[in-house]
């Protein structure tokens, strides 16, 4: 089981799986501020990385 927590937290993003990598794109914080950010989940790594933003 992947026990590892995203670098920001967020709410009512998407997510998309391509090559064993997982990610996480946009969404909103606990304050409703819009994300532009995407987070790559690594399973090999078991972590977490911010990658380019979207906007």
């Amino acid at each position: 089981a992947l026990k590892s927590e995203m670098v920001e937290v967020r709410s009512a993003g998407q997510a998309a799986n391509c090559v064993h990598h997982v990610f996480a794109l946009g969404g909103t914080d606990e304050d409703q501020r819009i994300h532009f950010s995407a987070e790559c989940l690594d399973p090999d790594e078991n972590r977490f990385s911010l990658r380019a933003p979207m906007q």
